[in-house]
């Protein structure tokens, strides 16, 4: 306990000291103001400069706010593609996405992927609201991106053999190429980053949704920029990993198609303000 004390009142009277350096130096002529007081940032309350991020551009944003269930299903059409035995409701402002067969335990039938029928770059960021509901709390969702088939192909392509969505191994031990993980997990309570083909296990990190509520609205934020992948909860970082082509093959730096995947013991699961970033 002291020695912590004592590490602490160093580092402190050491911030302090910089901090009057940096004022009585700012005056002085071609000075220009170190990166060290940003070290001490960074230690001290877990931020970076907003210099350190990378660039943020738009390139697509759906609200999911339609009224009604005609106006959604024409849009549905022309923008995304069901896979699996799963049922996208949009009214009230939100998209609703929940099994045709709901199971608790799980069940090897009912499970699908919503996809995006978009492609998108490898330097990207997904950002979305979600909330789940009660029961089926414990349930599973997942999200998929950087999906392209395994020899560059888009994943529509007919050559492909077709996906039935319920089926987990069509896309970790089928014809396609991308990165998955889980963002909802309460049952297991971890998160699990993969990389297919193989769903080799890159990294875990903490399930934030453990400590959410059913019926409460979360952030959720999913980065992808130079090999460097991170998931965020409500602003809280649940994993960071690097992937340096050891584990599973090379990066997959490709970009591709993203997807959202449900479990069918996950009741229902409700979106809004989806948006997706380029990183530079």
């Amino acid at each position: 306990m002291k020695l912590y004390f004592s590490t602490f009142i160093f580092f402190a009277i050491l911030s302090a000291m910089f901090w009057t350096y940096e004022q009585l130096s700012s005056d002085i002529p071609g000075y220009e103001k170190s990166d060290l007081s940003d070290q001490f940032q960074i230690m001290f309350d877990g931020t970076e400069k907003d210099a350190n991020k990378p660039i943020e551009t738009l390139i697509y944003e759906n609200s999911f706010s339609c009224q009604q269930q005609e106006e959604w299903e024409v849009e549905m059409s022309e923008d995304w593609v069901m896979e699996g035995k799963g049922i996208a409701e949009c009214g009230n402002g939100y998209l609703s996405l929940r099994s045709e067969i709901f199971t608790v335990p799980r069940d090897s039938d009912g499970h699908f992927n919503f996809w995006l029928n978009r492609d998108f770059p490898a330097n990207v960021a997904f950002e979305w609201e979600f909330r789940y509901a009660e029961p089926g709390e414990l349930g599973l969702a997942i999200i998929i991106w950087a999906a392209k088939g395994r020899n560059g192909e888009d994943i529509f392509d007919p050559s492909l053999p077709q996906r039935k969505g319920e089926i987990m191994t069509d896309f970790t031990t089928g014809a396609l190429n991308c990165y998955h993980t889980s963002y909802i997990a309460r049952g297991r309570q971890t998160a699990n980053l993969r990389k297919n083909y193989g769903m080799n296990l890159l990294t875990e990190g903490h399930d934030l949704s453990s400590v959410s509520q059913p019926g409460e609205w979360n952030v959720i934020r999913l980065e992808q920029n130079q090999g460097a992948i991170r998931l965020l909860f409500n602003g809280k970082e649940s994993f960071r990993y690097f992937d340096d082509g050891t584990v599973g093959g090379p990066m997959i730096d490709t970009g591709g198609k993203m997807g959202f995947r449900q479990q069918n013991n996950l009741y229902q699961g409700d979106y809004r303000n989806f948006r997706v970033y380029s990183l530079k």
